[in-house]
């Protein structure tokens, strides 16, 4: 059977309630009487991390869910209990939503079990319940590393039998579509809670950025077509129209890695500073990325680029959100030009 793993890492309380609703079956009712989950006073940023869905392609999850009312679940397709129900109580209340709000709903289910919930098994298993519903899986150190960062307690294999099971917290996390983590639903939330909730958390809309992505270029690689796991740079211009702010992350649906990058003077041959975020925006003005400078460097491809290919990013700011843009890949020879417009 499932375990519930308790841990007190949850500030203000959340996680001994929580874990209390888990162990008991039933719901902490400490949430103000709009929501039936216990609601996160303030709200959490959304976390920024990737793993790799059941296609085999990198899941950007703070990207890839952006604008979305998103929920969040850590468990195992071999689980008896706790995570079929959850899973088929939100896939039955999904379906009673109008196809508008069903495009703007999306559930990621993480897998606590890699070693028996292979891309096929995850595909299968939430296929059961919703088709649209998305699996990830990675190494069970970067799972429970995640589940560390956002105070729930790492997931335990139990060695004890042969056909084990995974203790995992018992905890549906709910982003709404600013990107903030505002409620965290527990085992025995029913389908009328749900039905109850889910279209006043559809309610929230995401928060418009008052920075703009100008002019984005990136120069093809001087061989044609780059082959899959090559590197390139992504060239634009930042025009911010409001406070300042701050890039904290990037990623690309193209590339495994997405790192600002900065060109260093030094000695005889230039160096590349590689862990060159945060970048501050300054309020009012512009930050220019550009060859010689600050540049987003994409690594390890996920396919072969050429010029007229186009190549879309996302940046996660500190305080506005996340920017999505789109960098046309030019040739090098009409770089500097194409920049200078």
């Amino acid at each position: 059977m499932a375990m519930l793993h308790v841990t007190t890492a949850w500030t203000a309380g959340m996680l001994a309630a929580a874990a209390f609703a888990a162990v008991s079956c039933s719901v902490e009712r400490a949430a103000p009487p709009s929501y039936h989950g216990m609601t996160l006073a303030p709200a959490k940023g959304k976390p920024d991390f990737t793993l790799t869905s059941m296609d085999g392609r990198p899941f950007h999850f703070r990207a890839e869910t952006d604008g979305y009312l998103t929920f969040l679940y850590f468990g195992y397709t071999h689980c008896p209990d706790i995570c079929p129900l959850h899973m088929a109580n939100i896939a039955a209340v999904k379906k009673s939503l109008s196809p508008a709000e069903q495009a703007r709903l999306r559930v990621v289910f993480v897998s606590t079990d890699p070693a028996r919930d292979t891309p096929a098994q995850l595909r299968a298993w939430l296929g059961h319940f919703d088709s649209s519903f998305i699996g990830v899986r990675g190494p069970v150190p970067e799972i429970n590393a995640i589940e560390q960062s956002m105070g729930l307690p790492p997931s335990e294999r139990d060695t004890t039998a042969g056909n084990y099971g995974v203790s995992h917290a018992a905890l549906m996390l709910a982003f709404t579509a600013d990107d903030s983590m505002r409620l965290a639903y527990a085992y025995g939330v029913t389908r009328k809670d749900w039905a109850d909730d889910i279209p006043r958390l559809l309610e929230i809309r995401p928060r418009r950025a008052a920075i703009k992505v100008r002019n984005a270029l990136a120069p093809a690689p001087i061989i044609t077509g780059a082959p899959a796991g090559a590197s390139m740079a992504v060239y634009f211009t930042l025009e911010n129209g409001g406070p300042a702010d701050t890039i904290i992350s990037a990623q690309s649906p193209v590339a495994r890695y997405a790192i600002i990058h900065a060109a260093m003077s030094g000695g005889e041959m230039p160096a590349m500073d590689t862990a060159f975020t945060p970048v501050p925006v300054p309020a009012n003005g512009t930050l220019s990325l550009v060859p010689g400078g600050m540049h987003l460097m994409l690594t390890s491809l996920g396919r072969a680029v050429n010029a007229g290919d186009s190549v879309p990013f996302t940046l996660t700011l500190r305080n506005g959100g996340t920017l999505r843009a789109t960098a046309r890949v030019v040739t090098y020879d009409s770089l500097q030009t194409l920049l200078a417009r």
